[in-house]
């Protein structure tokens, strides 16, 4: 009797023990180490495997913030692997750890993770220069300078002009030098007179900095000078002239001027020595060739 009872107790206690026992897991990843863009593949075993049951799979971060959750069913032989996550710029960088719990078992890797540094803000200083005043058939150029703290900063720059009633017009931009770019536009030749506004708008996007700027400048279109303002320009001119002469002539009147002819007659003796010079060298060859 007491053989049967121990006998039983022990095929009782049994299936409790299978119950009641943890499964043997393993986890892994396919790299130690990981970047922006790339993919977390995990892998692992379990055993036993129990039909209907999946392996839980928690990415955490550094700080042990959950960042991803994964439900992974095994294979019949117990393996299992899976594409769990791609990461991103702005995932933080350090150690992460990844857990896969199975029926009671359980199992941790880590890996590491290189993010992007965070781009620091900035404004981008937009000057823009131009000619005052232009007729109809000029080119307009216009020079746009971009730059942050005092230093010169390549950016995307982008510029159009604009008058008061008439369509925007866009500019083509060139790069001249680090930070400064050439937007030019030969106007029509029946271009409207008035004032012009040109307006260049700057971005800067790269692994340190991003940021955005607008500069503004404006410039006058003149209508062409017409026959009667070249007329009333020589007029005026003809005056100018007429009232110099008239100054001149009251300032002789006032103080007489008295000039000195004595450089006059300097040069008029210079002359008449040259003259004789030049007879008597003439006698003095004809004298020689008669010899």
């Amino acid at each position: 009797m007491v053989t049967m009872a121990v006998l039983l107790l022990a095929v009782l206690a049994s299936p409790l023990a299978l119950v009641n026992a943890a499964a043997t897991v393993t986890v892994s990843t396919d790299k130690t180490s990981y970047s922006p863009g790339q993919i977390l593949k995990v892998s692992g075993t379990v055993s036993p495997v129990t039909a209907g049951f999946a392996i839980a799979v928690i990415v955490g971060g550094p700080t042990g913030q959950q960042i991803a959750l994964d439900q992974i069913t095994p294979n019949a032989d117990g393996s299992y692997s899976d594409n769990v996550l791609t990461f991103a710029p702005g995932n933080p960088s350090g150690t992460w750890t990844v857990t896969a719990n199975y029926q009671g078992g359980s199992a941790v890797t880590t890996f590491t993770f290189a993010g992007v540094p965070p781009r620091t803000s900035i404004t981008v200083g937009v000057e823009v220069s131009t000619g005052r005043i232009y007729a109809a058939g000029d080119t307009v150029e216009c020079y746009i300078l971009t730059g942050n703290s005092g230093k010169a900063l390549d950016a995307n720059v982008t510029a159009w002009m604009y008058k008061t009633g008439q369509s925007v017009t866009t500019l083509p931009v060139v790069k001249v030098a680090t930070g400064l770019s050439r937007a030019s536009m030969t106007l029509s030749a029946n271009a409207t007179s008035g004032t012009y506004t040109v307006v260049a708008n700057a971005s800067v996007l790269t692994s340190l900095y991003m940021g955005s700027g607008v500069g503004i400048a404006s410039f006058q279109v003149s209508p062409p000078p017409t026959l009667s303002d070249i007329n009333k320009g020589i007029q005026g001119l003809q005056t100018g002239v007429s009232t110099a002469q008239s100054g001149i002539s009251a300032i002789q009147k006032n103080f007489p001027v008295t000039v000195d002819i004595s450089p006059i007659w300097i040069a008029v003796v210079l002359s008449l020595i040259a003259c004789i010079a030049a007879v008597v060298t003439t006698i003095t060859v004809q004298r020689k060739i008669a010899s």
